[in-house]
């Protein structure tokens, strides 16, 4: 008697080996957004911290809290006060810039964001804090954060000066 792999494996009728289906492959001709792997590549280092919701959930979720939490969530934006991108059409933030329970801003990753905002746009930003920074032992900015505010604002302060010169 055939053990479970060897039946599977073979072929029903003569039980000789089958080939194995073929692998799927990338056509040619399809080409991968590098964009796209950079934005699965962050998931994982915000999941901790809230992970990235879109504008509407935000605006929603700040709506719990204040009348005006779409507006209130596109002045910030654009005064450079929190980190957003778009990707794929839609406007997206890392959570970790709110405290989760009232919607308020975190002081220490708008601290962050001021000192880089002036470089970077959105997208770089947000992936400043999912890299390893060597200022911080290579850990990732967005985990020490809250833990190390003054060293993740260093690191970002050195960043900004070696790029201005």
């Amino acid at each position: 008697m055939l053990n479970a792999r060897a039946r599977i494996a073979s072929s029903p009728d003569s039980g000789t080996p089958m080939q194995p289906p073929p692998i799927a492959r990338a056509k040619p001709h399809v080409t991968v957004d590098p964009r796209d792997q950079a934005f699965v590549a962050m998931l994982p280092a915000f999941r901790a911290t809230g992970g990235l919701a879109t504008g509407d959930e935000v605006g929603a979720r700040i709506a719990v809290h204040h009348r005006d939490g779409l507006s209130r969530l596109a002045r910030r934006i654009a005064a450079n006060e929190l980190i957003s991108f778009t990707w794929r059409a839609n406007l997206w933030l890392p959570m970790f810039q709110f405290d989760r329970q009232t919607m308020e801003m975190n002081p220490g990753a708008h601290q962050v964001v001021c000192e880089l905002a002036e470089l970077m746009d959105g997208w770089e930003i947000t992936q400043w804090f999912a890299t390893p920074h060597p200022a911080l032992r290579d850990a990732l900015p967005v985990e020490l954060l809250n833990s190390q505010r003054e060293a993740t604002r260093n690191a970002a302060r050195l960043d900004r000066f070696i790029a201005l010169g």
